[in-house]
């Protein structure tokens, strides 16, 4: 009989461990399923110049060798012949002029990340030619580009980004060709509480811009019009799209290419430029596992900056383009100047300190001042839950950092639905204990677990993290740059 017993107690470990590592096995593939922007290319270029670092001194073989692995990766990554020939003009380098470097490797490494910028439209941006001027010249943003590009949704992301920049944006959708596309862009509008001007029935294309444009003169409005989604080749469509473009004269003309195009979008662009003037770009599904073909063909084959990046579906998943910090991405470097606009952009709206007598309350949580209470940290989980949770956070990361949180160990620490249950415990506390944690004994761990249908352990642990990010949170006002790199892991563990 106890024998028996211990076989099948055995027998349930082994059952047991085979189940974890399966489940171990199933979170990586989803991770690398899910994997950050262009990160095949950043892995080829990172191997590269961690092969350089520890060869200590870069002489001609290594430099020829390392040339021949860059121009491989970006071809593999779908980037244009005449885009990687432009990246090799301004890359450059000479082994004369590394020989008396004392870290060779970076230097390539800081000339690849200006060469990647200046393919990606470093110094042909302008600012917008948006506001809205005197007379009889309303501002105008045309939306052109291919069926299935993302067109209206994108037009509305405008709209609410630039609202957000105190422009009076007004939409309205002129394609007649799509059933119900004035109707889904009527209901993304709706949700960002944006303005859209309705179709009267029976109107024309030509009568609806007309009105739009007099109607947005009338209200000192931004006209952002959003037109039908149409083919390269297809004559009839661009004569039309020409003739809409001389009606309305606007002011800037967006294509929209998606990002997984690769180079084929860069072809696209050549076409619609020589029908339209096109201004700018705007990439869609950048969140996508698209390879850098678009972002790195499509600047250098029209000269025309690519002003905003589409990384969701939600209305406020629209960054802006920077060339240099998507460089510094795409070479694994990190981004910390997009992670810091993330962050601040997703921040939570703090209220004016009320001045009245009964407003008496606690004093603020105050990073500097060394106070980190439950409240601040379900702010913080909130925040990061606004910018993409972990894995939106981590593209902005170096690829030192990224290649760590693949471990599964590391994953099981930092998954989004860990901090959605985080904030369920700490929403179970009252609020003397959210700024008191150091009250929460026994009695009332079971109470909020009990609030939260959660555990006892889970209630311990989220107490024994909170402490942790408080003494973090206490050095991060002396961190510099280099010093949020090596300490960045000790966040995300948070």
């Amino acid at each position: 009989m106890r024998h028996n017993a211990r076989k099948r107690t055995t027998v349930s470990q082994n059952s047991s461990s085979s189940c974890r590592k399966i489940c171990r096995k199933s979170c990586l593939e989803v991770w690398q399923r899910s994997s950050p922007l262009f990160d095949s290319l950043t892995r080829s270029l990172d191997s590269v110049f961690v092969h350089l670092r520890k060869r200590g001194s870069v002489g001609e073989a290594e430099l020829t060798q390392a040339k021949t692995a860059i121009r491989r990766a970006l071809l593999e990554a779908d980037v244009s012949v005449e885009a990687v020939k432009v990246f090799f003009d301004a890359f450059a380098p000479r082994v004369e002029e590394l020989k008396d470097s004392i870290r060779p490797a970076e230097e390539l490494l800081e000339r690849a990340q200006k060469a990647l910028a200046r393919l990606l439209g470093e110094g042909v941006q302008k600012p917008l030619r948006l506001a809205f001027g005197e007379g009889s010249d309303p501002p105008c943003l045309l939306v052109v580009g291919l069926q299935g590009s993302g067109k209206t949704t994108s037009a509305v992301k405008l709209a609410a980004r630039l609202q957000e920049e105190k422009h009076t944006p007004l939409l309205v959708s002129l394609d007649f060709s799509r059933p119900a596309a004035e109707e889904q862009m009527t209901t993304l509008a709706f949700g960002a509480s944006l303005p859209v001007l309705p179709r009267k029935t029976g109107e024309t294309m030509r009568a609806l811009a007309t009105r739009a444009r007099t109607e947005s003169l009338q209200r000192g409005a931004l006209l952002i019009a959003d037109t039908a989604g149409r083919m390269q080749i297809d004559e009839q469509a661009m004569s039309e799209l020409e003739a809409l473009a001389e009606l309305l004269q606007p002011r800037e003309t967006w294509l929209v290419a998606d990002a997984m195009l690769g180079q084929e979008a860069a072809n696209i662009a050549h076409r619609f430029r020589e029908r339209v003037d096109v201004s700018g770009v705007l990439l869609t599904r950048m969140d996508s596992d698209a390879r850098a073909g678009a972002a790195l063909s499509i600047a250098a084959a029209i000269r025309r900056p690519i002003r905003f990046a589409g990384t969701g579906e939600g209305t406020g998943d629209l960054e802006p383009f920077l060339p240099q910090s998507l460089a510094g991405r795409i070479l694994g470097r990190g981004d910390l100047t997009g992670l810091a606009e993330t962050m601040r952009r997703t921040a939570p709206q703090t209220s004016k300190p009320s001045t009245s007598k009964s407003s008496t309350s606690k004093p603020a949580t105050s990073v500097a001042s060394g106070k980190f209470d439950l409240n601040a940290q379900r702010a913080q989980i909130r925040q990061m839950r606004s910018a993409g949770g972990v894995k939106g956070l981590a593209r902005h990361l170096p690829q030192a950092v990224r290649d760590k949180l693949e471990d599964a160990r590391m994953k099981s620490m930092v998954d989004d639905d860990k901090l959605k249950r985080q904030e369920v415990i700490i929403d179970a506390m009252t609020p003397f204990e959210r700024r008191n944690p150091a009250i929460i004994h026994a009695s009332r761990k079971r109470r909020i677990a009990a609030g939260a249908s959660a555990s006892v352990v889970e209630v311990n642990r989220l107490l024994k993290t909170h402490a942790q990010a408080a003494k973090t949170m206490k050095k991060m006002a002396r961190w510099d740059e280099k010093v949020l790199q090596r300490n960045m892991m000790n966040l995300f563990r948070q």
